[in-house]
């Protein structure tokens, strides 16, 4: 058994799983020092002090063509609901964000949160992904979204018990956004 809690006499006879598991493994660390190259490149000149400004939905509901701002909203109340402890409404209220707009990387960025807090990484980092390729491709993807990208999927790591790698994110996010990701949970009024 490896740490990753990969039965490695299973991973010996199926190379598949292990290529799998290799690029996971990739994606984690690329992932990693995609956002040290982000705050690098973004360093302030204030020597170590490189710190993201978390993006807040909230603050982002005026930008883009009508139907974006609209399902920005919607991602919005949906926070709100999620806040207050009304999951079901806050699930089907992203729901709807997405259904506005299905290119809109924060709804997505909203329902990995959800899911991964709701105790379902695997679902979470779904929509995750989704997440980050959007962000990709709209040129969306600042350090301050991406270090959210990178915190939840550390957080995503810890409930799926890759302790290392999930370590080392949350520990990234945190040094990034500490008023954040200092403890480890991205809560819906800090996406908000």
């Amino acid at each position: 058994m490896t740490s990753d809690g990969v039965d490695s006499r299973r991973v010996a006879a199926c190379p598949r799983v292990k290529v799998v598991c290799v690029a996971q493994k990739l994606k984690g660390v690329l992932a990693a020092l995609l956002l040290i190259a982000l705050a690098c490149a973004r360093a302030p000149d204030r020597g170590s002090d490189a710190s993201a400004e978390p993006v807040r939905v909230s603050h982002l509901t005026q930008i883009g063509d009508s139907r974006r701002q609209a399902s920005q909203r919607l991602v919005v109340a949906g926070l709100e609901s999620d806040a207050a402890g009304q999951g079901e409404r806050a699930l089907a209220t992203y729901e709807r964000a997405l259904r506005v707009d299905g290119t809109n990387p924060y709804a997505y960025l909203a329902l990995a949160r959800y899911w991964i807090e709701a105790g379902d990484p695997e679902r979470g980092v779904s929509f995750l992904d989704q997440a980050e390729v959007l962000l990709d491709a709209s040129g969306e993807g600042t350090l301050g979204a991406r270090v959210h990208v990178v915190g939840l999927r550390g957080r995503a790591g810890t409930l799926r018990e890759h302790s290392g790698e999930a370590a080392d994110q949350l520990r990234q996010a945190a040094d990034l956004a500490p008023q954040v990701w200092g403890d480890g949970i991205l809560s819906a009024d800090e996406l908000r």
